[in-house]
């Protein structure tokens, strides 16, 4: 995530996978974070996916002004995220369909 001139990074690893129902992921070093994707089935043919996810900075008063700044971008990178899971899963459905 970059911020201004700063870059700030954080390094996952899947804590919990369930196919077809959920992923968690949490940090193993950077920003302290966790999130847990859910899959549930809308229809026949559709899938809703979820997301919670949870970020701690700092205390004090620079934490607080570090989290306004932040927030906007943790939106935004989450929304990347789930926009790249979903293309690649949607390939993956092609792909299996044809075989």
């Amino acid at each position: 995530m970059q911020l201004g001139p700063k870059a700030l990074n954080s390094r996952v690893t899947i804590t919990e996978w369930e196919r077809d129902r959920l992923i968690t992921l949490a940090s193993v070093d950077g920003i302290s974070n966790s999130s847990t994707w859910r899959f549930t089935p809308a229809s026949d043919d559709s899938t809703e996916m979820t997301v919670d996810f949870e970020y701690s900075l700092p205390g004090g008063l620079a934490g607080k002004v570090l989290a306004k700044i932040v927030e906007p971008i943790v939106g935004t990178a989450i929304r990347h995220t789930e926009s790249t899971l979903r293309r690649r899963v949607e390939e993956l459905a092609r792909t299996d369909a044809t075989g």
